[in-house]
């Protein structure tokens, strides 16, 4: 049987009457809610006539780490590029390079592992330390603990994030010093259809344009071309993680995956792929 509720605005609503009529009874009066940051947000899930009522004990969404104050068009997740560099196997030893890095998210990801950083430690406030039965000293200690074990070594390598666009490279410079992780990092100004590698060996990660707006077909079926092209001219014996969001797109590489991984991209057919560079 379908909901009697048809409106999300009329169950937001009783459950905002329901909470507010348990405080008039307790306390005399009804509470007042700051609407951009409340103290405590309640989650409600409905399925026909069933609803289970919840509450937010980190507020802002975990996957939005807090380093990323410069951006461009649909930049990646935060968390989805931590996993995704996890699903790699990088060794943590070996360069990385990200030839169409955009805001820089999957190498500064990468960044943070090397230097032991938790993503959580960028929060300034989370929900439950509102709550009366959270020790503030117990949440003090165990955030100074996982400061305490960041690694401030200086690492023999670099990770390299080139870009076309220069927005794009000044956003990532910004995001990577905010993150703490600048001193890891190389953005540069380059294009992927004709990019030198800067080190000898490494492995590359990338999340390559896949949107189509008025015009975009024909240069995304170039791009992908000449990436291709220059992938095996110029890269030969690497190995490629690719993130494909379509894959007319990437059937264009000439390239056969080794692997291949779906990935919840904000919907869509995405998959996380593996390729061997070989020469032509």
């Amino acid at each position: 049987m379908d909901s009697a509720l048809k409106d999300q605005r009329i169950v937001a609503m009783k459950t905002k009457d329901a909470i507010a009529d348990q405080f008039t009874e307790k306390f005399g009066k009804r509470p007042n809610v700051d609407k951009e940051e409340p103290d405590v947000r309640v989650h409600i899930f409905g399925s026909k006539n069933e609803f289970r009522v919840s509450v937010d004990t980190s507020g802002r969404s975990l996957s939005a780490r807090g380093y990323r104050k410069a951006g461009v068009e649909a930049p990646m997740r935060e968390h989805l590029a931590a996993g995704l560099i996890q699903m790699t196997g990088w060794d943590m030893k070996s360069p990385l390079v990200d030839p169409m890095c955009g805001s820089g998210t999957l190498l500064i990801e990468a960044a943070m592992m090397l230097k032991n950083i938790v993503p959580g430690t960028f929060h300034k406030k989370f929900s439950f330390q509102g709550f009366e039965h959270i020790d503030d000293r117990l949440f003090e200690n165990e955030l100074d603990t996982v400061i305490g074990e960041e690694k401030e070594e200086e690492f023999p390598f670099k990770l390299y994030g080139f870009d076309k666009s220069f927005d794009s490279i000044r956003a990532a410079r910004r995001n990577a010093e905010m993150a703490g992780v600048d001193d890891l990092i190389e953005f540069e100004k380059g294009d992927a259809r004709d990019l030198a590698p800067p080190v000898e060996k490494g492995m590359i990660v990338t999340n390559p344009p896949h949107g189509i707006r008025l015009g975009d077909e024909f240069f995304l079926e170039e791009l992908y071309k000449e990436f291709a092209y220059n992938l095996k001219k110029s890269f030969s014996g690497w190995q490629m993680w690719l993130l494909s969001g379509e894959a007319k797109w990437t059937r264009h590489l000439k390239m056969k995956a080794e692997k291949k991984f779906p990935v919840d991209n904000g919907g869509g057919d995405s998959r996380w792929m593996h390729y061997r560079i070989r020469e032509f």
